[in-house]
């Protein structure tokens, strides 16, 4: 069931409100890869949450309801790089399409392969880090969190590159060990320069 249109606008305005301070917001509208009728809105804005580094956030992915008989279940997808060149719009755009042709909610810890290595504008990168991690929105200190509209609460997840080592170490080991190893080592996923955090 889609959002009714008072809930399209309380999700557009809190996301507005997380980047308001930070500039202008870039919007695109992004089609599926195989039914071009079928779009989802990206936002984009430079320098969030800090000089160097972009914000992208999809806008469409909480029309569709997780759900599975119990209380309603609708995310959005934000991610950022430092980078002034990688761009992840159309690998959010992607991904939450797929979750909503496969019914794959979108979880904190869970990996999806090759979300990166699909993409045409992302070879560079995907070269190292093809897949992608699902974590707690942490990069911008307390915004893209959750937001309550009058047909549930909207969560945000934040979506980062990974290396192929990273994402098998996660499968065996779960993600709260490599969080840890994160943490000791003091690495931002939001690093495209970052080295392997694991051998594995």
């Amino acid at each position: 069931m889609r959002l009714p249109n008072d809930d399209v606008d309380r999700l557009a305005d809190y996301l507005e409100e997380q980047v308001a301070a930070f500039g202008a917001v870039h919007r695109m509208s992004l089609p599926h890869r195989t039914d071009l009728d079928r779009k989802l809105g990206v936002m984009e804005v430079a320098d969030c949450p800090k000089p160097g580094v972009t914000t992208w956030c999809t806008f469409g992915l909480a029309h569709h309801d997780f759900a599975d008989g119990g209380s309603p279940r609708r995310s959005e997808l934000v991610s950022a790089l430092r980078s002034p060149d990688l761009r992840l719009d159309g690998a959010l755009a992607d991904l939450a399409f797929t979750m909503m042709d496969r019914g794959f909610a979108p979880r904190h810890g869970a990996t999806v392969g090759q979300a990166i290595s699909m993409q045409d504008d992302l070879q560079s990168l995907a070269e190292r880090m093809p897949h992608v991690v699902i974590v707690h929105p942490y990069a911008w200190g307390g915004r893209f969190v959750s937001t309550e509209t009058g047909s549930g609460t909207v969560w945000l997840h934040q979506v980062q590159p990974i290396y192929d080592a990273e994402r098998r170490f996660i499968v065996d080991k779960g993600f709260d060990t490599f969080e840890e190893i994160l943490e000791a080592k003091g690495v931002s996923l939001t690093d495209p320069d970052r080295p392997c955090s694991v051998r594995y």
